[in-house]
């Protein structure tokens, strides 16, 4: 007795992908580490501030302030944040991540005071 339904054929070979100059979002999988990280400074501001908070708009020298606050602490040999638990390090990648996504997203938070060329050669 013949099945009802034909046996499916195995497939061959490689079904077509147009990738070619996307980025491959799967390389921050090489760091899980740091994601994991950067998710724990994310959900200590979730506790603080409310989840997505800083979607809101965050003017670009308020997150930059930020990570010199952390890098400083790192530079001082304190790994800790005494007030979130989680490294330094990790709060510091946050904040990059913000800035990264307020530059690419919300040019009007940029108050950066963007010095001229005169007051270049002064310095």
């Amino acid at each position: 007795m013949q099945s009802e339904h034909p046996t499916p054929k195995a497939p061959t070979g490689q079904g077509e992908r147009y990738n070619s100059g996307k980025p491959k979002l799967s390389m921050l999988r090489e760091a899980p580490d740091a994601c994991v990280g950067i998710t724990r400074a994310l959900e200590f501001g979730e506790k603080k501030y409310d989840r997505a908070n800083w979607l809101k708009g965050l003017p670009y020298t308020e997150i930059i302030d930020s990570m010199d606050r952390h890098t400083l602490e790192i530079m001082k040999g304190n790994n800790i944040d005494e007030e979130s638990g989680l490294p330094h390090a990790d709060h510091l990648a946050c904040n990059a991540l913000f800035l990264s996504q307020m530059m690419a997203t919300r040019p009007d938070m940029d108050d950066r005071v963007l010095s001229t060329e005169s007051t270049r050669s002064q310095l």
